[in-house]
C-alpha cells in the first residue's frame, strides 16, 4: 500500500527530529560524564575546596602564631642593642681613648 509523499515527508521529518533530539541529550550526557571523570562531581569539588580553605586556615594561625613569636623576640632584641649602646656611650663618657701609637 503506497504511502502519500506529504505523509512520508511528515513521518521523516518526525523520525529525524526524534534522532536529533536523542543524539543530543546524548552528547550532554557523555559531556557531563567526561567532565566528571576529569574534574570530580560538583559534590566533591565543593568538598575538596572546603578542605583546602581549612588546610590555609590551619596555615594562616600557624604563620600568625610565628610572627606573634618574631615579633617578641625582635623587641627583647631592640632592648638588648638599646642596653649596649649606653653601656657604650657611658664607657666613652668615662675614659677616653688613650690615642694610638704614633708612626
Amino acid at each position: 500500500m503506497p504511502v502519500d509523499l506529504p505523509l512520508q515527508i511528515m513521518l521523516s521529518v518526525g523520525f529525524f527530529g526524534l534522532v536529533g533530539v536523542l543524539v543530543w541529550r546524548s552528547a550532554i550526557a557523555i559531556r557531563r560524564n567526561a567532565q566528571e571523570m576529569l574534574h570530580g562531581p560538583r559534590a566533591r569539588d565543593s568538598d575538596h575546596v572546603r578542605e583546602a580553605i581549612a588546610e590555609m586556615r590551619q596555615d594562616l594561625e600557624l604563620l600568625r602564631a610565628d610572627i606573634d613569636q618574631q615579633r617578641g623576640q625582635l623587641g627583647e632584641l631592640l632592648e638588648r642593642l638599646d642596653f649596649a649602646e649606653r653601656l657604650l656611650t657611658q664607657m666613652r663618657e668615662r675614659s677616653p681613648l688613650p690615642p694610638g701609637p704614633k708612626p
